[in-house]
């Protein structure tokens, strides 16, 4: 065993990081074991190890459970966790030594926990929520590339089930925590080291009311990993003008996504040209309704192939589209 000494800690408790055993300081502010004063951890207020345990929910240990400690599990997930000194975020919260579906569920358990009972808010700076009204319904945008999000949204009239899509990317985790007939409250994260982009539509509810619909709560990460309330700009309608954007990313190999808007309903279709002039591949989208389409899962999607289904030479390309009276030519070029 090895003896410490710790005045300040004279006559309290201390809890061993990671297991449930305990030991006691005596008066004079001595004590012993066989593990370095880095892997302790103050027993405040006479915590049980139960009680610990639950408080390992709080990865960021900022004293409430929240959306932060989600987005710190989402960006390990399937990771192996070695056991981490006192003080540092530890996103295995039950300890097993991997981050997974039993990490999220407890802190599911505990989510909105405020175990100081007066946790900080960080103000926004910046609106980074958008409410836009469309044809399809209403919207809800994030307006600034963010690692992961809550919201609470109240809702005018009763759905029948309150079941809202989205244009998440695939590699988000979302999170029912609650909902009803006139309400919804969800968190999603961006799984590993990636983030949900700008201009990612959260939640689009059916609903044609905006003055009625409210935001009740919740959060976003920000790539700071910092929690920040929603704050909300003024709801936008439809651009009154059809647009066709900058494909991304560009240069490209061997996929891209072509964004456009559409200030009405039109049949839609897009054609890509060599430098040439000559057609590689056209896509006949329908028709399609008023709105934006400029995500990934509403853009169009080439993946730099041809008619043949053959990659297509690195070079210079031109896409046209082409919906109703409204056409419009970019360039686009392709690496390998």
């Amino acid at each position: 065993n090895v003896q410490f000494y710790a005045p300040t800690l004279a006559g309290t408790e201390l809890l061993v990081m990671d297991e449930t055993r305990s030991i006691k300081v005596d008066a004079f502010g001595y004590f012993s074991d066989t593990f370095g004063p880095h892997q302790i951890h103050t027993y405040l207020g006479g915590f049980s190890p139960e009680e610990f345990a639950r408080r390992r929910a709080d990865v960021n240990m900022d004293g409430v459970v929240d959306i932060v400690d989600l987005v710190l599990v989402g960006a390990h997930f399937g990771e192996q966790i070695p056991a981490t000194p006192a003080g540092e975020a530890n996103p295995d919260v039950n300890r097993d030594g991997v981050v997974d579906i039993l990490d999220l569920t407890q802190i599911g358990r505990e989510f909105g926990t405020d175990f100081t009972q007066a946790a900080p808010q960080r103000l926004s700076a910046t609106q980074n929520l958008r409410l836009r009204h469309t044809r399809q319904g209403i919207e809800f945008i994030t307006t600034q590339a963010i690692r992961g999000f809550e919201i609470i949204i109240n809702l005018p009239v009763e759905l029948e089930p309150v079941s809202p899509t989205d244009g998440l990317p695939p590699y988000v985790l979302r999170i029912p925590l609650a909902q009803s007939k006139r309400s919804w409250h969800m968190a999603a994260v961006a799984m590993g080291n990636r983030t949900i982009p700008a201009g990612t539509v959260l939640a689009r509810f059916p609903v044609q009311s905006i003055p009625s619909v409210q935001i009740q709560g919740g959060a976003i990460v920000n790539l700071q990993g910092e929690r920040e309330p929603l704050s909300l700009s003024p709801p936008e309608n439809l651009s009154e003008e059809s647009w066709l954007g900058a494909n991304y990313p560009n240069p490209f190999n061997p996929e891209t996504w072509i964004p456009y808007i559409l200030a009405s309903d039109a049949r839609v279709q897009v054609d890509i040209f060599s430098v040439t002039g000559q057609r590689v591949r056209s896509f006949e989208l329908g028709h399609q309704q008023a709105g934006e389409y400029q995500i990934p899962d509403r853009a169009l999607y080439w993946d730099g192939r041809n008619e043949a289904g053959e990659r297509v030479a690195s070079g210079t390309y031109f896409y046209r589209i082409r919906a109703g009276d409204f056409t419009a030519i970019r360039k686009m070029t392709v690496i390998k």
